[in-house]
């Protein structure tokens, strides 16, 4: 069974997902790849809570589960929105009413720093009503949420510095869709850093709307699929959230179907399948850059009309030789300018890397040659060969 991945096993670095940012001023409050949470699995670290599934209706059997909530005893700023909104939802739906027993149940759930730091703020606030800003001293529903939102100021980076508007303008211009990660991958954790924009500190602490969620998702997918959509005339604006998602789903579904990948029965080659188990299938001699073909045949040797034409560059014996020979490669104990004597009824050569070198010229001039001829032809003038041939002996 194939396993789902997460965002953190799809990429490398967390900065995979990210366009080319400053250093620290721009530093995200929740980044895209989330942060390691530690696992924790003792059984001091749940807490069971009976819930009800509907809220509207009486507290029977039938309308109860167990909600095994997480306590929090420090961690990334998303687990700590994510405790924040668990313990809003076991509130809702217990429910638990009153300002002391929702102080007792956040009490339930904290360990270590942050319960220290909660019961701290709560003496002070519940204590002086000035501070607070309060009417009513005491453990009241308003006193609560108030020490909530200072704690959880408290534990948020530079929360006086606008912290949400910092995290929009992070989702709004420096994601960018990694490679590995799907479509559908994408959209999810878009909507999971949505939600936890109504826990920051304010202002700018408000939820995007469907319509900004599609422009933050079009600024991170690849250019070749905006082309896509605007040659398909595609209204990416005019629908839903889940049409966009639907149709770059598509989009990807056929960009993977284009990337052929090996078999165990089907070999890939020049962008071609090919049965390993037809008859009419060879195995290659060199698997390499080279195929033997008409069209790959070394240019030197072709243009240089010798009787060993038929073979690629990575095959050629005078290119293996002028390797050979070259000072700054092969055996530093050899003569550097050794040359080699070959059969020239069979091609060969003589006159060792002398005679090399002025076949290599040979084939530059005739290259030169055609290049002259291209950008003569193309301002109406004719190729004056005789010229040449005769700067070419002055130059000897």
């Amino acid at each position: 069974m194939r396993r789902f991945l997460t965002l953190r096993e799809c990429v490398q670095r967390p900065g995979d997902a990210e366009r080319a940012r400053g250093n620290g001023w721009d530093d995200p409050i929740i980044p895209f790849i989330p942060e390691a949470i530690e696992e924790k699995k003792g059984k001091d670290d749940y807490l069971d809570v009976d819930v009800r599934v509907n809220t509207s209706e009486n507290a029977s059997s039938n309308n109860r589960i167990t909600e095994h909530l997480r306590t929090f005893n420090g961690g990334p700023i998303e687990e700590l929105i994510l405790w924040v909104q668990a313990l809003a939802n076991v509130i809702h739906r217990k429910p638990v009413r009153g300002g002391h027993s929702k102080f007792e149940m956040a009490v339930m759930l904290l360990k270590d720093e942050p319960l220290r730091t909660f019961q701290t703020i709560r003496k002070r606030i519940c204590d002086d009503p000035d501070e607070g800003g309060i009417v009513q001293t005491g453990e009241t529903d308003e006193s609560f949420d108030l020490v909530v939102d200072a704690w959880i100021a408290h534990h948020f980076p530079q929360a006086h510095n606008c912290p949400a508007f910092k995290q929009k303008n992070y989702m709004r211009s420096w994601l960018t869709k990694p490679r590995n990660v799907l479509v559908k991958q994408i959209f999810t954790r878009l909507n999971q850093m949505n939600a936890t924009l109504p826990v920051f500190p304010g202002p700018e602490n408000t939820m995007f709307s469907d319509q900004e969620l599609i422009n933050i998702v079009m600024f991170m997918i690849p250019q070749e699929w905006k082309d896509t959509l605007t040659k398909e005339n595609f209204h990416i604006y005019g629908g839903s959230l889940h049409q966009v998602q639907n149709r770059l789903e598509m989009l990807e579904l056929g960009e993977q179907a284009g990337k052929a990948t090996p078999t165990s029965k089907k070999y890939l080659r020049k962008g071609k399948f090919i049965d390993l188990e037809s008859p009419d299938f060879k195995v290659p001699l060199k698997a390499s850059r080279d195929e033997i073909s008409p069209k790959n045949y070394f240019m030197l040797c072709k243009s240089l009309e010798r009787n060993f034409t038929t073979h690629t560059m990575g095959n050629c014996y005078l290119v293996k030789q002028l390797e050979k020979n070259n000072p700054k490669k092969g055996n530093p104990k050899k003569r550097k300018n050794r040359g080699f004597k070959g059969n020239s009824r069979k091609g060969g050569f003589k006159g060792g890397f002398k005679k090399q070198r002025k076949e290599m010229n040979l084939l530059i001039g005739k290259k030169v040659a055609q290049e002259m001829r291209k950008q003569l032809k193309q301002h109406g003038l004719e190729y004056a060969k005789e010229s040449v041939d005769k700067t070419d002996s002055d130059e000897e």
